[in-house]
């Protein structure tokens, strides 16, 4: 029966007056969550002869355990296997001051990790008989969520002459600012010359790559929209039968880097009718606001594959043009295409400007 257990424990104490400091840790473990895998998928032992066997349907379904009644396919299955585990820093800054002006600071330092990302229908598994396979930092996983807001209302200008206390007295400005790191995302394999399968799992389903050593997640060619980096990623050296070294939600996306800004003040221009006036900017700065749900995390490899290039080697370190005596990949080349490439933006992606009045009578 799935069950979620929850704890915390928070100090609070009042750093000097009207100002106070909230910190906590926070946490919670999900047990026997939902998980989506293939209990058709071929067992370990027998992946790289899977491979192996391309073309070759019914050598292939002879390795899997409901081969005879489900042939060379995917079947899926829905058990309570999964769990997870978040944990967390948490930290709430409270201030009153002068003028009854306002400042709040929250901050969150996380970790969520799963064996099954969580969402309402998420990709099949990549091991059905080992689900610990596909364990890291969770697609909902923000490491990073700092919020500071604060209200500020400028003096009256008591000594002030009418006009001047009338145009520049008593505005209030207010300020958001939002800084959260962006989701934890997993590079995979959408397609290889000359093999459909490289893990040999059978449902080829969050299949990872190879790391490169040296390479960081994050791109830096000068194009912000190029948020990965493609480079980080090869096949050459993948065992096949096996997973990459790439691991699971290794790289963060996009996350919201946003600080909005506003002005009001109230004017009485009779003893019934008040005024106010307001102007907002959100985005102040314009920075980009990119979606990552929107970031194609599919990678393709392509090799020619010709006798004076092969594209695998066999177990005696031979290249080899041929799957059924391969054992690993050795000549691949990525094709980067619009892979980490962000495409979209959020609705409040770009700064907007806009200004009011209020009549109150």
């Amino acid at each position: 029966m799935p069950n979620s257990w929850q704890y915390n424990l928070t100090v609070q104490h009042e750093l000097f007056k009207d100002a106070r400091l909230e910190v906590g840790y926070v946490a919670n473990h999900n047990n026997h969550w939902e998980i989506r895998s293939d209990i058709n998928a071929v067992p370990e032992a027998a992946r790289l002869t899977y491979v192996q066997d391309s073309g070759n349907g019914p050598a292939r379904s002879a390795l899997r355990p409901f081969g005879a009644l489900h042939g060379d396919n995917s079947l899926t299955y829905y058990s309570r296997s999964a769990s997870s585990n978040y944990n967390s820093l948490q930290a709430l800054f409270n201030m009153r001051f002068q003028r009854n002006s306002i400042l709040q600071v929250a901050y969150t330092w996380s970790k969520l990790i799963s064996d099954t990302q969580l969402i309402d229908t998420p990709a099949l598994n990549f091991d059905f008989y080992n689900p610990r396979a596909s364990r890291g930092p969770d697609l909902l996983n923000r490491p990073q969520n700092l919020t500071a807001n604060l209200i500020y209302n400028l003096p009256a200008l008591q000594g002030q002459n009418r006009f001047v206390k009338g145009a520049l007295g008593s505005w209030e400005v207010s300020t958001i600012i939002t800084e959260v790191a962006g989701p934890s995302l997993t590079p995979i394999i959408n397609s290889i010359s000359n093999v459909g399968d490289p893990s040999g799992t059978g449902s080829n389903s969050l299949e990872r790559p190879m790391r490169v050593a040296g390479q960081s997640c994050r791109a830096n060619n000068g194009d912000s929209r190029q948020w990965f980096n493609p480079n980080a990623y090869t096949l050459n050296g993948f065992k096949l039968g096996q997973a990459g070294s790439s691991g699971v939600g290794i790289c963060s996306g996009p996350g919201n880097n946003d600080v909005d800004f506003s002005m009001r003040k109230n004017f009485r221009i009779t003893e019934r009718v008040k005024m106010q006036f307001q102007f907002d900017f959100f985005n102040l700065f314009n920075h980009p606001q990119y979606q990552a749900s929107a970031l194609n995390m599919r990678l393709d490899f392509t090799s020619p594959n010709t006798a004076g290039s092969p594209e695998f080697l066999t177990a005696a370190g031979a290249g080899t043009t041929s799957l059924s005596n391969a054992v690993s990949i050795q000549n691949t080349t990525l094709n980067p295409g619009t892979f980490g490439f962000a495409t979209n933006s959020r609705e409040n992606g770009w700064r907007t400007l806009q200004y009011g009045l209020k009549f109150s009578f």
